[in-house]
């Protein structure tokens, strides 16, 4: 389906590929994406299920027994003489374990420590024998002591309930310690990045321990807790740091959220659409080739946030495209579904931050608008030694629906929008089928008057073989026309467009308008996502300047890699005087097709990594509130609400063999 005029395709032009059938597309205006809600897309089931271990042996809390008693106000804690009970593990890397361990009355006399067998193992390991002090990073006034048995886990009983000032530590020849934020607390090199980043933070003056709140430093920790990052490869606690560090860039800011106070305006139900790609692998198959597929999907869903819980409620619809080994190669099916979206989930909030079993969401600051990165990776082996592997990345944006009817839509809006999807077709008998990556990205217009929306749309286009090595297509076209708008009470927005409704969503206000749709047309599937963001006038640098959280989503495609790539990143930025400094983290999913050196398997290779990345970008405004930033050769181009509460801002990035697309939503902190 895609969207039309008068049933006249907007730039259906039949190029000729080298080494490509050729085909002709239909308009790129085909909004789309997709979310897994209770599946696969938000990874809240695997998530869910990591994060309850991590409860159990006293990782993170949840909203619901982070933090309590006077310490979570944030106040600075102090000794009550009532007693409050902590426990958790203590790990660290193999090299350091030794040096946590409280040593013998022996190996004291003799000065000395035994490490444990354990300890020559390389990863995280439990530290058995190690005293755990609950500590004031104010006075170093301690409130209680434990020691770990010979897993690692303790038990405290001490006299200070959490605090922003507490924290357990456990100390020897090397220190670690975790804020004590909550009644369930490990201790590990993670935990002691985040009190580093406190005490830099304190001693900075940009805040005092009383600032941070138990419950959100709770939060913040279980979500900085289940980020994937391997340190089965460090052997001491620094090298454990510095891995991680360079893996999640923003962690400071993460940990700075426990200082914001929580948005009392978010809650409520909000309408919520998104862009999603999925790929999966059957691996390790014995003198055979290798299953896989790729695919793309769009959900519309209403979500409610209570107290604690959210609860989603919608479909999603999927096109997903079977990969299986020919000699050589691979032949492609196609497979459709329709899913009903339903269930409940806790969640927890840090400032303006939420997370869920392991996803990261942002609010705005007045709690209209929702954007969250969600996904994650799966592999379970089988009986039978083989792999399935599924790994799949989202972004997810949603307004507040509305209490006082339809929102009013009327005005100029800057249009910017993000797709990707697959083309392919049958090759001739005994051949395989050919397979390409598709990238589109839209910078345009769209004008509503008395319930006619006019669009005009700039798009590049990326075509990208993936089952043979050839050169990459680029194109752009324009496109132009006009079709009905209408919004509901709930703030659901339908374009009709040649007999295809375009389904959408509006903020209460009107500044704000989403679209989705999932382009589904013969041997081409594709999803898109487009945003509305109302044009204003007398926009300047100092509109954009401040403090902003941000959510990215880019798929990439290499034709010399035969690889597909999706990335979903958070991060923190700061735009002062026209000049934009970065710091943030991505999740990278990969899926590679390769064939054996006698060409007579194919095989399927999928990876999953965070990394952190900062910089900094040179930023413009114009008077209606275009915004342009550049970066080196990279420049992506968007806008800012009037208000300067919200920028989306789109990239390509395109070269002889790699094809790229971003998009990044900003919310003012």
């Amino acid at each position: 389906m895609g969207l039309r005029q008068g049933g006249v395709l907007f730039h259906a032009l039949p190029k000729g590929e080298v080494g490509a059938p050729v085909r002709c597309r239909s308009p790129s205006f085909d909004l789309g994406l997709r979310i897994r809600i209770m599946k696969r897309a938000w990874g809240w089931l695997p998530a869910i299920t990591v994060t309850a271990g991590l409860l159990a042996c006293g990782g993170g809390a949840s909203s619901g027994d982070a933090g309590g008693g006077s310490g979570d106000d944030g106040s600075g804690g102090g000794g009550s003489g009532a007693s409050y009970d902590y426990s958790g593990i203590v790990t660290a890397p193999s090299m350091d374990v030794a040096m946590l361990q409280s040593p013998s009355m022996l190996e004291q006399a003799l000065s000395f420590v035994v490490p444990s067998a354990a300890a020559t193992v390389s990863g995280l390991q439990p530290v058995s024998q190690a005293t755990v002090e609950l500590v004031d990073l104010d006075t170093d006034q301690v409130y209680g002591t434990a020691v770990t048995d010979s897993s690692g886990t303790y038990e405290l009983s001490g006299t200070a309930e959490p605090a922003g000032n507490l924290v357990l530590r456990v100390q020897g020849s090397n220190t670690m310690r975790a804020p004590a934020a909550s009644a369930a607390v490990d201790v590990n090199p993670v935990t002691e990045t985040v009190v580093r980043s406190m005490v830099d933070a304190v001693a900075a003056g940009e805040h005092a321990y009383a600032d941070y709140v138990p419950a959100q430093l709770a939060a913040s920790m279980t979500y900085l807790l289940d980020q994937d990052v391997d340190l089965s490869d460090t052997s001491t606690i620094e090298d454990a740091i510095s891995k991680y560090e360079h893996a999640v860039a923003d962690l400071d800011t993460v940990v700075d959220d426990a200082t914001i106070a929580a948005n009392s305006g978010f809650g409520g139900t909000y309408g919520v659409l998104g862009v999603a790609t999925e790929m999966f692998a059957l691996t390790g198959r014995t003198g055979k080739s290798d299953n896989g597929s790729v695919s793309v999907g769009t959900y519309g869903l209403s979500i409610a946030f209570g107290d604690d819980k959210l609860t989603p409620t919608g479909s999603s619809e999927f096109r997903e495209l079977g990969l299986s080994a020919a000699d050589g190669g691979v032949t492609v099916s196609r497979e459709s579904s329709t899913n009903d979206e339903s269930g409940s989930l806790s969640y927890t909030r840090s400032g303006n931050t939420f997370y869920a079993g392991g996803s990261f969401g942002l609010t705005s600051a007045d709690g209209e608008v929702i954007v969250a990165d969600t996904g994650g990776a799966e592999q379970t082996t089988l009986s039978s030694g083989e792999d399935t592997i599924v790994r799949d990345r989202n972004l997810l944006i949603g307004f507040r629906q509305p209490s006082a009817g339809a929102p009013t839509l009327s005005g100029h809006y800057h249009l910017i929008g993000l797709g990707s999807g697959f083309y392919w077709s049958a090759g001739s008998t005994g051949d395989n089928d050919y397979l390409e990556g598709l990238l589109l990205s839209n910078i345009g217009g769209l004008d509503i008057s008395n319930g006619t929306a006019t669009l005009d749309v700039d798009e590049s286009e990326t075509d990208v073989p993936l089952s043979i090595t050839d050169k990459l297509v680029h194109q752009t076209n324009t496109s132009s026309f006009s079709a009905p708008i209408m919004a509901a009470a709930d703030g659901s927005v339908v374009l009709s467009v040649g007999g295809d409704n375009i389904s959408g969503q509006a903020s209460a206000d009107g500044d704000l308008i989403a679209f989705k749709e999932l382009g589904d047309e013969g041997s081409l599937v594709q999803s898109q996502l487009y945003l509305a963001v109302r044009k204003g006038s007398g926009c300047s640098a100092s509109t954009i300047a401040g403090s902003y959280r941000t959510i990215g989503y880019g798929p990439t495609f290499d034709t010399d890699k035969k690889l597909m790539n999706v990335s979903g990143s958070h991060g923190a930025l700061e735009i002062s005087s026209g000049t934009a400094s970065y710091s943030g983290t991505a999740r990278d999913l990969d899926l590679a097709i390769s064939t054996s050196t006698d060409g007579g398997e194919t095989h399927f290779s999928t990876s999953a990594a965070n990394h952190g990345s900062s910089g900094s970008a040179e930023v413009s405004v114009a008077s209606d509130c275009t915004v342009m930033a550049t970066m080196g050769g990279e420049q992506m181009t968007g806008a800012v609400l009037p208000d300067g509460s919200m920028m989306v801002l789109v990239a390509a990035n395109d070269s002889s063999a790699k094809g790229a697309r971003d998009i990044t939503v900003a919310l003012r902190r």
